[in-house]
């Protein structure tokens, strides 16, 4: 059996994730599905571990979690041991991701960071990473999705990107839940999963999240509305590509009540601003499937 002295994991979110595994499991017993089923089984520090990204958007490079695939749904590890010693961020191993890819990756960083600012798990200093996060997305995404040799707009990213990592570490929250739903049942690529959540995740929380919701708007120069931080958003998505009705992409609305009891079962947000309501989110994956805002009920 090989007994490698360090890890060196370079890649996209998932590559990345992998070698946080290799690195723990090096130092710890059991194996991938035991550490799911009892995190704590991962009690020691992890073989030293160099990470590379390739892509600007998990942030898998700063984070304490991985995901990873089991019995066909995306399930996710976390602890300490999971981040890595090192993160190498080379703006030029980026400049050959497709347009739609950068999109995608750079929406998944929007959402690390808006989550990051939602979540009651939150502190000040992953408050502060996560708005410069945004800050960078604002004014680096696009131009990263327009021009992919733009170094100074890929460096940035990247940064953005790290940024989100940190600050995700304060626990994600209703979006993502969203996110792994539809992407387990359409097979949707990460970045473009949370894209499609986030506006709603962040409408789902106005009422409980609202001076949070405020910082946003004024990071995006949208003044001091909670409203506003939601159409900003929007609008950043629809400027690099991303779909507006969750059912141009084939999702059939048939499926959503199934989708709504996957979110609550699979993946509970106890950090969440608001609880999470069954009826409530219904209508939530109501109006993502019809690609409209989300209005709650009156009573």
């Amino acid at each position: 059996m090989e007994d490698p002295a360090a890890v060196v994991g370079i890649g996209g979110g998932s590559a990345l994730d992998s070698a946080k595994l290799v690195a723990a499991l090096l130092t710890n017993e059991g194996t991938v599905a035991d550490a799911l089923r009892d995190p704590s089984l991962l009690r020691h520090p992890a073989r030293p571990l160099v990470l590379v990204p390739t892509t600007a958007g998990t942030g898998a490079e700063a984070t304490r979690n991985a995901v990873v695939i089991r019995e066909g749904r995306k399930a996710f590890l976390g602890s300490p041991h999971l981040v890595p010693a090192v993160a190498v961020l080379d703006p030029e191993l980026t400049v050959t991701l497709p347009r739609d890819v950068t999109a995608f990756t750079g929406m998944d960083a929007l959402s690390h960071c808006v989550e990051a600012i939602l979540s009651t798990n939150g502190n000040a200093l992953t408050d502060a990473v996560a708005l410069q996060g945004m800050r960078l997305v604002r004014a680096y995404l696009p131009r990263a999705v327009e021009n992919g040799s733009d170094l100074e707009a890929r460096g940035n990213m990247l940064v953005a990107a790290f940024l989100g990592g940190l600050a995700v570490n304060a626990g994600m929250v209703v979006g993502h839940s969203i996110a792994y739903t539809l992407a387990n049942h359409l097979g949707l690529p990460h970045g473009l999963s949370c894209a499609l959540a986030l506006p709603y995740a962040m409408e789902y929380n106005a009422r409980a999240a609202s001076d949070r919701l405020t910082w946003i708007a004024e990071v995006f120069g949208a003044g001091s509305e909670p409203e506003a931080a939601v159409e900003v958003v929007r609008a950043l998505s629809r400027l690099v590509g991303i779909p507006v009705a969750w059912r141009d992409l084939g999702l059939a609305r048939n499926v959503l009540p199934e989708l709504v009891e996957e979110c609550l079962s699979r993946y509970p947000r106890p950090n969440n601003p608001r609880p999470l309501e069954r009826a409530s989110l219904l209508g939530l994956y109501e109006a993502g499937w019809r690609g409209e805002p989300y209005r709650e009920q009156a009573g």
